[in-house]
């Protein structure tokens, strides 16, 4: 028998959380490598991407570069059931803590782009399989938002995350990408 959705979740969470930290940092280090290579993302001007908490793949040091080669660089905050991306310029600044969720969000007062504005989008992920679909913490905050996004969808993953065929629903919006160690 197949299986659940939640049951997926908590396996790979469980892996994800008891990482040893060599196979973390190296396996960032490839998957940084390969991102950096990805044609979409070579060519975007402006870029969303999370900014990572517990041992998900590892964004701070991508969030650095993209600040340093001059790129848009827009970051999610959770309103209400939806997500809005806004442009940060500074990882000191433009931050602050959503102790609700546990992750650090753009400040409020700071300019959103709207989906049809951002050319990239760097997805977390807690697992992923061959059509590219995306299992992701069970809120459904990404997949409302990618559903007037046109750009390229990009997920990053460890390889323990993936799975032949994840249980997926109609709103489940697949990747155009899936970047692993």
């Amino acid at each position: 028998m197949a299986k659940s959705k939640d049951e997926i979740r908590a396996e790979k969470l469980f892996y994800r959380q008891n990482l040893d930290k060599k196979y973390y940092q190296k396996s960032n280090r490839i998957i940084r490598k390969k991102l950096l290579k990805v044609p979409a993302f070579q060519l975007a001007k402006t870029i969303g991407i999370y900014y990572s908490v517990n041992k998900e793949v590892d964004t701070l040091k991508i969030i650095k570069y993209l600040l340093k080669h001059k790129y848009n660089v827009v970051l999610p905050r959770i309103v209400g059931a939806a997500l809005q991306f806004h442009q940060i310029n500074n990882l000191q600044t433009d931050l602050s803590y959503n102790a609700k969720y546990k992750l650090y969000e753009p400040d409020n007062k700071l300019p959103i782009y709207a989906p049809q504005l951002i050319d990239v989008m760097i997805i977390p992920l807690l697992s992923y399989d061959l059509d590219h679909h995306r299992l992701g913490y069970g809120k459904g905050f990404y997949d409302r938002y990618l559903k007037d996004f046109r750009g390229t969808k990009i997920g990053l993953g460890y390889h323990f995350q993936f799975v032949e065929k994840l249980p997926c629903e109609p709103h489940d919006i697949p990747l155009d990408i899936i970047v692993t160690n």
